[in-house]
């Protein structure tokens, strides 16, 4: 689609001499380039320069030995080199300038066929050239476009920060503003001027002609208002597109401008260093979570691994021992341990009370629906052999199911077993203090199958008969 509008703006914006002008061939004798129809200069070079879209264009460059500044001159529509070529050597002698002209691709002796995309190429080469070949920076630039020109030489200035000045002479706001009067830049318009300039940094001189019948002077007035620095705009009275340069206001002004850049030479910029841009993602915020959240990582600054935090998964002691379902059994989701060995031992760790916390961490994958997955299907392969294993592959020590309903003494009991991340008990415990050391792990379940502790059935013992 870009390719296709660029060709149709071509055939539209831009209007080649047919035939060219002149024809460029090299001299015998000193074997320099030299224009075939007008005399050879000493002081005018003519050159051929490659861009980057890989064509050639045709340039010259008028040398002034009192020059302290260098006019980059980007000629309007339906000219050439042969034709511009005196305006420009008077130029040169007049603003005490170096001035570089050259044809767009298309145009003159320049290879290719015309396009928005080629004329800033263009441009950007002859900068290159004038920096490479003859050593002058931006700084000593000054850009100056004329009619269809003025797109090359705003776009090349919005993207070169430092360039001198920029002349505007009898500009467009864009392609599509010359024929129709809108308020907005489509995606299909050309040289959009209007919305480059205000990137421009430097002073920006405007010119127009108020009887312009091929660009209306409003063009001028808007680019005015959209410079960050405008200079003194001059808009002639009776001007029209292509005889501004017949008035004395012209030169006149033009030397004012160009007096101006002399005594106002720009002021230097630092470098500032450019802050790191930060990487898009939750990498850093889960990896802060997890430093904290995730067991036997904390690390004192000796290099010693410090005691292992709680068990992600698991409350502290000061929470309940299980989560509460809806049917008043506790949820063995609860009572996940991560860590067997070390949860004996563990003290409680305040920062993982969050059960948001636990839930980022990696080792907290469970849900309801897929413990009742597992359980269902470890029942059906061997009952209470099943059981164990399924409670040996997710890594639980013990689930607590069903509640006491004792005394004081089942609940010291169970304090004091979740305490120590002590294993539970499958099927419900009896009644009484016999019922604690069974909730404790002491006791023995409906299918007689011991899972707990000496030492805690002990401790459950004593607590059940201090009651």
């Amino acid at each position: 689609m870009g390719a296709m509008t660029s060709s149709l703006a071509a055939k539209f914006a831009f209007f080649p001499p047919t035939p060219p002008s002149y024809a460029i061939v090299k001299d015998p004798s000193t074997g320099r380039l030299r224009f075939d129809s007008i005399a050879p200069q000493d002081h005018v070079d003519v050159l051929l320069i490659d861009t980057r879209r890989r064509q050639q264009v045709a340039a010259m460059f008028v040398r002034n030995p009192r020059a302290r500044l260098t006019l980059l001159y980007s000629h309007g529509n339906a000219a050439d080199l042969g034709q511009m070529h005196d305006l420009y050597v008077e130029l040169a002698h007049m603003l005490r300038v170096n001035l570089m002209g050259y044809d767009y691709t298309g145009y003159g002796a320049s290879t290719g066929k015309p396009s928005e995309a080629d004329t800033y190429a263009d441009v950007e080469a002859v900068m290159t050239c004038l920096q490479q070949r003859y050593s002058i920076g931006a700084e000593q630039v000054v850009l100056y476009g004329q009619s269809v020109g003025s797109g090359p030489t705003v776009d090349l200035a919005s993207r070169t920060p430092n360039v001198r000045g920029v002349v505007l002479h009898s500009p467009i706001a864009s392609g599509v503003r010359v024929l129709y009067e809108v308020k907005h830049t489509y995606w299909f318009d050309i040289f959009p001027n209007i919305d480059k300039l205000p990137k421009v940094e430097c002073p920006v001189f405007v010119m127009h002609g108020t009887s312009d019948e091929v660009v209306d002077v409003s063009h001028g007035q808007m680019l005015v208002d959209a410079c960050k620095r405008p200079f003194e705009p001059l808009f002639l009275e009776g001007g029209h597109h292509c005889d501004l340069e017949f008035f004395p206001e012209y030169l006149r002004c033009l030397r004012k401008y160009i007096s101006y850049l002399v005594q106002h030479p720009p002021v230097p910029q630092p470098d500032l260093p450019r802050k790191a841009k930060k990487r898009p993602g939750w990498g850093t915020p889960l990896t802060a979570i997890r430093s904290f959240v995730t067991p036997n990582r904390h690390r004192h600054p000796s290099g010693t691994a410090s005691a292992p935090a709680t068990p992600v998964g698991s409350f502290s002691s000061s929470s309940s021992a299980s989560l509460p379902t809806s049917n008043g059994n506790a949820s063995p989701a609860a009572s996940l341990s991560a860590d067997d060995s070390s949860s004996s031992s563990a003290a409680p760790n305040p920062r993982t009370r969050s059960w948001k916390l636990r839930a980022l961490s990696p080792a907290f994958r469970f849900s309801p629906s897929t413990w009742r997955d597992a359980r269902r299907k470890k029942g059906e392969e061997g009952g209470e052999e099943g059981q164990g294993a399924e409670q040996e592959a997710l890594g639980v020590a013990g689930v607590s199911q069903g509640k006491a309903p004792g005394g004081a003494a089942s609940a010291a009991a169970a304090s004091a077993a979740a305490a120590v991340a002590a294993p539970a008990v499958n099927g419900q415990a009896g009644e009484g203090n016999s019922s604690a050391a069974a909730a404790a792990g002491g006791g023995v379940a409906n299918t007689g199958h011991t899972v707990a502790a000496p030492e805690v059935a002990a401790m459950a013992g004593e607590v059940g008969s201090s009651q």
